[in-house]
């Protein structure tokens, strides 16, 4: 492969008794596989290799001038209570969805910091666990781990589920206390919220540089940071505890997450022991993960010259009643970036659809002040160059750092059902120079700890020169290469309706269990309350499959998948949807597994898919078409189908 590479766009894996990392930035370095463990911090790159400035002084600081000397989140009812992870290594979850939770109550989306939990379970077991449904769009997407989140993470990672819908469930309906019997499969996209931007610095050490992350307090809530955490290092000095340990290094000793929640300038280097103290004043507000009976109620003051601190991210979140759908293949983020010339993904719209923003990466090993474009094509049937149509839009700016970012289309661009469309991803670094552009790849961190990453052919492409390849043919240094993490949102041009949600509230009507069961109660007057409303259908989806996770943990009366493809309203065998069974769609499936096996691209919506195979295994098959004969005749000779 001609293109060079960059591996490390996550800045630290941190886990609370060690860390694992993807680090180090350099755009032309050579590469060194995941090698020597340094107190269990995995490293890339020699330290030669590392970019280890972020924040260029040439760009705008905000609101510098207007910064006070000292905030507090908390002062402003802006932070939830402190929550305490146990022995579980999910330190990064309760940073990130602490961070999180202070957006909600910022933006006025949540308003009782009392009350307000979301669910750190939820984040760090479906990110890490495969997913159930070979026809989810991101099978096969996920970080493989024994103890799954309970082995680690850092910032990049959270932010990978949050984009994904991972993240945002209530703790009533994904309870930590849980985590050691697992979840319902039910529950993996079911929360609220999803992501709509993350950025991210990975050192801050100016006082321009502590004036961004300040900046971020004051817009977006709290940040999360990794550093190095050891007990003897949180010093009481009879009125707070201080945190200070002067030699130790992000890079090779980063190993905890913990959420700033706000600073004060003013805090004295006193405060710090006399053999172990900073040369300025001036500290950062930091709510820890040990329960309140630790620290100062569980907060500790970490000073600005601490120099293990780093991975510093912020995350702004969206309801998801603000879309219908998302158009996706990636479920565990990305770990790699490549210089190609461009990125694109190839959707096919499931309904008749308004496209309103699209969501996309931006490697921070790029450095500061990217520009993106994006174009959007309406395409010719099942092509394989993402710009084998009409351009219909274009998207263009420029971002200060790293991170995730949702932009909205200038024009809303009207889609129909069964219309093929592609968003196609340029990036341009400060200098003017072709940025590198993210893609998954199947990356071994260690021999326990493995990014796996999947993609089928005919829906992520990457252009060198005048060729546009399929990214599912292709691999890297590291493993095969999955799909390009390039996301569109559209909002359903008619009214949303759910059948699955209505169904399973009937079905819960049937019994007691909304009379006997708390949990179940809880999720039932959820879904009766957003079945009565005007809502987006991903709330709807949402509220129904709370509830079929509710039934199948609390009372066994569902079992995944039990109504999990009603939404899709199509019927196994029935293959061009016309609500008949006939020799007809036995032949579209056969004729769908020719075209494959010869190497044709030929896209499905999910509802053709599903009704196609027949086994629901992700593949379209002889045995498929076999056994849609095998309904059909069965139809013929007693009236009914055998799923009746």
């Amino acid at each position: 492969m001609n293109c060079r590479k960059f591996l490390g766009i996550f800045t630290a894996l941190s886990l609370c008794t060690g860390a694992f990392s993807y680090s180090g930035h350099a755009a032309d370095a050579a590469l060194t596989h995941p090698g020597e463990v340094h107190g269990g911090y995995v490293q890339l790159y020699t330290p030669a290799q590392q970019q280890e400035r972020y924040v260029s002084p040439e760009m705008p600081l905000t609101r510098a001038s207007s910064l006070p000397e000292a905030f507090d989140l908390r002062e402003e009812g802006y932070v939830t209570p402190v929550r305490d992870q146990g022995a579980e290594g999910m330190c990064f979850a309760f940073a990130a969805v602490g961070a999180c939770e202070t957006n909600l109550l910022m933006q006025g989306l949540e308003s009782n910091p009392e009350t307000l939990d979301l669910s750190e379970a939820h984040m760090g077991y479906f990110l890490y666990t495969q997913q159930e449904s070979p026809l989810d769009p991101m099978y096969g997407d996920y970080i493989d781990t024994a103890g799954k989140g309970a082995d680690g993470g850092n910032g990049i990672f959270a932010s990978a589920a949050l984009a994904s819908g991972i993240g945002t469930q209530q703790e009533l309906f994904c309870s930590y206390e849980d985590w050691d019997s697992g979840y319902s499969a039910y529950q993996r996209y079911s929360g609220p919220y999803r992501l709509h931007t993350m950025e991210t610095i990975t050192l801050v050490a100016t006082s321009s540089e502590r004036d961004v992350i300040k900046g971020w307090l004051m817009e977006s809530g709290g940040v999360s940071v990794a550093f190095s955490s050891s007990y003897s290092f949180y010093y009481d000095n009879g009125t707070s505890y201080a945190y200070y340990t002067q030699d130790r290094s992000f890079y090779e000793d980063a190993n905890h997450a913990a959420l700033i929640v706000g600073w004060d300038d003013s805090y004295s280097r006193e405060n710090f022991p006399e053999d172990r103290r900073p040369d300025h004043d001036g500290a950062w507000l930091v709510k820890n993960s040990y329960g309140v009976d630790l620290l100062d109620d569980g907060y500790f003051w970490m000073s600005y010259e601490e120099p293990s601190a780093g991975s510093y991210c912020r995350y702004e979140l969206i309801p998801v009643s603000e879309y219908d759908d998302v158009y996706e293949y990636d479920g565990a983020g990305y770990v790699t970036a490549y210089n190609y010339d461009a990125a694109a993904n190839i959707f096919l719209a499931e309904n008749d659809c308004l496209l309103t923003e699209t969501a996309f990466y931006v490697p921070a090993g790029n450095g500061n002040n990217v520009s993106y474009e994006i174009d959007v094509y309406t395409l010719e049937e099942n092509t394989s160059d993402p710009t084998d149509g009409k351009r219909v839009s274009t998207i263009s700016g420029r971002v200060q750092y790293g991170g995730y970012f949702t932009v909205p289309l200038e024009e809303e661009i009207e889609l129909s059902e069964g219309q093929q469309f592609s968003l196609v991803l340029r990036l341009k670094t400060s200098s003017g120079s072709g940025g590198y552009l993210p893609i998954e790849e199947d990356s071994a961190i260690n021999s326990t700890f493995h990014l796996q990453y999947n993609a089928r052919p005919g829906e992520s492409y990457v252009l060198q020169g005048r060729q546009w390849t399929d990214t599912s043919a292709l691999s890297g240094d590291f493993g095969d290469f999955g799909n390009i993490p390039l996301k569109a949102l559209t909002l359903r041009r008619n009214s949303s309706s759910s059948v699955r949600l209505d169904t399973v509230i009937s079905l819960t009507e049937e019994t007691d269990h909304a009379e006997t069961d708390p949990i179940v109660q809880a999720a039932f007057q959820q879904a009766r309350d957003i079945q009565s409303s005007d809502t987006s259908a991903a709330v709807m989806e949402g509220a129904a499959v709370t509830l079929l996770g509710a039934l199948e943990t609390q009372t066994g009366l569902v079992s995944y998948p039990d109504y999990f493809y009603l939404n899709l309203g199509a019927r196994p065998g029935d293959s061009n949807g016309d609500g008949k069974i006939l020799i007809s769609d036995a032949t579209a499936a056969l004729t769908i597994y020719a075209r494959r096996g010869a190497s044709m691209t030929e896209r499905l919506r999910l509802a053709e898919s599903y009704a196609m195979d027949m086994d629901t295994d992700g593949t379209i098959e002889i045995s498929d078409a076999t056994e849609i004969l095998r309904y059909y005749a069965y139809y013929g000779a007693f009236g009914v189908y055998p799923d009746a």
